[in-house]
């Protein structure tokens, strides 16, 4: 039965690997997720809601498991999204970003490309 913080949260990620396999937790939580342990709860925190709800889904009956078994007590889960993730997946929106917009370039006065031409050829 393990009670430190730290070890909840260690003992928790290595019994993962072991019941996921290297490869499967390495894809799912490798350096994807933090983990914080509080009394009885144990919060996931991931990059995204997306990806909290997908792994809600996909591993909370086995986190909830691993993390009973780590405490020696029933343990809750509650997955969130990491206030701390500096990753491109922070917006679950939509809309596509500035990044993954095509670059816009200002008219060069001297440019006789064909405007009707979505591919700008020359005439």
């Amino acid at each position: 039965m393990t009670k430190d913080v730290n070890d909840v949260e260690k003992v928790v990620l290595r019994a993962l690997a072991r019941r996921l396999g290297n490869d499967r937790f390495d894809v799912w939580f490798g350096n994807r997720i933090r983990l914080q342990f509080r009394k009885d709860e144990l919060e996931v925190l991931a990059h995204s809601r997306f990806y909290a709800d997908r792994l809600s889904s996909m591993f909370g009956t086995i986190i909830a498991e691993t993390a009973s078994e780590a405490i020696g007590a029933s343990c809750r889960v509650r997955f969130s999204i990491d206030p701390t993730a500096t990753t491109s997946h922070e917006s679950d929106s939509e809309q596509p970003t500035e990044a993954s917009q095509p670059a816009r370039t200002a008219k060069n006065p001297d440019d006789t490309s064909n405007p009707s031409s979505p591919f700008g050829h020359r005439r």
